[in-house]
C-alpha cells in the first residue's frame, strides 16, 4: 500500500506555532524539516549606505574649508551645520544597533520547514513564514576558508528577495555552526522551486517582445544576449558553468575563433533562473501558434 503524504497536523516534529503559520498562509502539506540552520531575519531597507553617505557629507562640511577661512568670512553657522549632522548620524547609528539587537540577527540551531506553498523559519516564538510566490529572485555565495596552501572548508551563504523587497538569509558550511548538509540541500530545493515559479512569468515576458534582464546578460526574443554576443535558443554548449563561474563562447561570423566571456555566478542577478533559460530547447521560446494566430487576427 503506498503511503500517504505527510500533512502539518499529521507530523508530530513540528511545533504547533510552525503548524498554525504554514495553515494560516496556506502552504500546504508538509514535506520535510531542515534542521540546524543559521537563518537571519527579514529585513527592510539597510540603513546603512545612507548612514555612511550622511558620515562623508559631515565630514566633507568639516574638512573641506580650513578653519581661518571660516573665521574670516563668518562660516561657522556651516560648520555646525556638519558637526549636528555627525552627531545626528552617529545618534542613529546607535538607535539602529540597539533596536537591530533585538528583532535582527542571525539565528543558530533552527529548523526550518518546508511545505509545498514554502517555508517557515523557526527561531523559539519567532516564525516567518516565505511563500514560493514571495520569492523573486535568489542568490547564492560558496566561500572556501583557505590559508596557507591548506583547505579548511567551504561555506555557503544564500539570500532569498521577496516581492516587497526584504530578504531572507541562511548560512551553513563546514565553518559555522550548523554544517554543510542541511543547507546545501535546503538551498538546492529553494532555487528549484523559485524557478519553476519564475520561469513562466519569464517566458511570457519573452515570448511578448520583452526581455528578462540578469544584468549585463538579458534573455530576449532572439536569444540571450551576452557581452560575447548573442546566443541562439537552444545553443547550451555555449555555456559553460564551473563551480563559481560562467564561461560564454560564441563563436565568429566568419569561423575564426571566437568571442569569450567569463563571469562570477555570484554577480548575476538571480543566476538559478537564468541557468534554467539556458538550459531550455530551440524550440521552447517560440510563440504558441495559437497565441500567434490570435495576434494576427
Amino acid at each position: 500500500m503506498a503511503s500517504q503524504p505527510t500533512t502539518a497536523n499529521e507530523d508530530d516534529s513540528l511545533t504547533p506555532d510552525v503548524v498554525a503559520a504554514a495553515h494560516a498562509s496556506g502552504l500546504g502539506e508538509f514535506v520535510r524539516e531542515y534542521s540546524p540552520i543559521e537563518w537571519y531575519r527579514p529585513a527592510r531597507r539597510d540603513l546603512r549606505p545612507l548612514l555612511a553617505w550622511l558620515f562623508k557629507f559631515a565630514l566633507f562640511l568639516l574638512l573641506s574649508v580650513p578653519l581661518d577661512v571660516f573665521l574670516a568670512v563668518k562660516l561657522v553657522g556651516v560648520w555646525l551645520a556638519g558637526l549636528v549632522l555627525l552627531a545626528g548620524g552617529v545618534l542613529a547609528w546607535l538607535v539602529i544597533r540597539l533596536l537591530r539587537k533585538t528583532s535582527r540577527g542571525f539565528r543558530y540551531n533552527n529548523s526550518v520547514a518546508q511545505f509545498h506553498g514554502g517555508l517557515v523559519f523557526r527561531h523559539f516564538t519567532d516564525v516567518q513564514v516565505v511563500r514560493w510566490t514571495d520569492v523573486t529572485e535568489v542568490y547564492e555565495n560558496i566561500q572556501d576558508s583557505v590559508m596557507n596552501d591548506h583547505y579548511f572548508g567551504t561555506d555557503y551563504f544564500y539570500s532569498l528577495t521577496l516581492a516587497d523587497r526584504r530578504r531572507v538569509k541562511f548560512i551553513g558550511g563546514s565553518g559555522t555552526r550548523t554544517g554543510l548538509a542541511p543547507v546545501v540541500l535546503l538551498g538546492r530545493t529553494v532555487a528549484r522551486e523559485v524557478t519553476a515559479q519564475l520561469l513562466p512569468a519569464a517566458l511570457a515576458t519573452i515570448r511578448a517582445g520583452g526581455r528578462v534582464d540578469f544584468g549585463r546578460v538579458t534573455a530576449q526574443l532572439d536569444g540571450i544576449h551576452t557581452p560575447a554576443g548573442l546566443v541562439a535558443w537552444g545553443l547550451t554548449e555555449a555555456f559553460r558553468r564551473d563551480r563559481l563561474r560562467l564561461r560564454v563562447r560564441v563563436p565568429r561570423t566568419w569561423g575564426l575563433g571566437s568571442r569569450r566571456w567569463k563571469r562570477d555566478i555570484r554577480r548575476i542577478r538571480n543566476f538559478p533562473l537564468l541557468w534554467a533559460l539556458v538550459q531550455l530547447g530551440p524550440g521552447a521560446v517560440a510563440v504558441p501558434q495559437q497565441e500567434a494566430e490570435a495576434g494576427m487576427s
